[in-house]
C-alpha cells in the first residue's frame, strides 16, 4: 500500500506539471493553479502512506475509494485506478475496524468534493495574445488553489493526529520482555497479585502420586 501510495503521489506531481505547462499560451493561470489541482492527488497519496505506515488500513481503503471518481475526469488520470483498486483490496485484506472505515471515509470525501469543485465550478474567462483572443470556460483561480491547499493540509493533519493517537507504527513490535511482562500483569490480576516464578512453577509441577498417598486413585495400601 505504501508503494500505492507513492505512485499516486507522483501522478499528482505529474498533474501539476502537465496543467503548469500545457496549458493556453498567455493565460491567467500560472503555477499556483497548478499546484492546487494537482494537491488533491498528492494528498490522496500521501494519505495512504500514512494509513499504510501507521497501520490504519482504513484509510488506504478511504484513498481508494476516493480516487475512483477523482481518476475518471481525464484519460490521463485513468492509470491511477490501478494502485487505487490495490489499496481497497489490501485494505479491506487487513480487515479494518468498523468504526475507523467511518471516520476516514470523511477524509477521503474531503479530496474529492474539493477536487470536483476545481473541475466543475465554472470560471469563464478571456484574454488577448498578440494576434488572438483566446477564451476558457473553466480556470483554477488563486481562491480554488487556496481552497484546494487548505483543504489537503487539513486533511493531512487530522489523518496524521489521529493515527498517532490510536494506531503504532509499522514495522514497530514489543520485545519479548515487554510480552512477559504483560502476560505477568495480566495473570497478575487474575490471581490477586504479582506472578512469581515459584508461582509458575507450583501451578505447572504435575501432582505426584505414590502407593499410600491420600491422593492416590490407590488406595489399597492405606491402613
Amino acid at each position: 500500500m505504501t508503494i500505492s501510495g507513492v505512485i499516486v503521489v507522483l501522478g499528482g506531481i505529474g498533474l501539476m506539471l502537465v496543467h503548469n505547462y500545457a496549458g493556453s499560451d498567455g493565460g491567467p493561470e500560472g503555477w499556483f493553479a497548478a499546484v492546487g489541482f494537482g494537491a488533491p492527488f498528492v494528498g490522496a497519496g500521501l494519505l495512504a502512506v500514512i494509513g499504510a505506515r501507521g497501520d490504519n488500513p482504513a484509510l488506504c481503503i478511504a484513498v481508494g475509494i476516493a480516487l475512483w471518481p477523482m481518476s475518471v475526469v481525464s484519460i490521463v488520470l485513468v492509470p491511477l485506478l490501478a494502485p487505487a483498486t490495490i489499496m481497497i483490496a489490501a485494505g479491506a485484506v487487513s480487515r479494518p475496524r468498523a468504526h475507523s472505515l467511518w471516520l476516514a471515509e470523511p477524509l477521503g470525501a474531503a479530496l474529492v468534493v474539493v477536487f470536483g469543485y476545481l473541475v466543475l465550478h465554472k470560471d469563464p474567462v478571456s484574454w488577448t495574445t498578440p494576434g488572438h483572443i483566446r477564451f476558457s470556460s473553466n480556470i483554477v483561480t488563486t481562491f480554488e488553489a487556496s481552497l484546494s491547499l487548505a483543504t489537503t493540509s487539513l486533511v493531512l493533519v487530522v489523518a496524521v493526529a489521529w493515527t498517532k493517537l490510536f494506531y503504532r507504527p509499522h514495522g514497530s513490535r514489543r520485545s519479548a520482555g515487554g510480552y512477559a511482562e504483560a502476560a505477568n500483569r495480566e495473570a497478575g490480576d487474575v490471581i490477586g497479585g504479582p506472578l512469581r516464578k515459584e508461582t509458575v512453577r507450583r501451578v505447572r509441577r504435575p501432582a505426584l502420586s505414590y502407593p499410600g498417598d491420600i491422593h492416590s486413585p490407590d488406595r489399597r495400601f492405606l491402613p
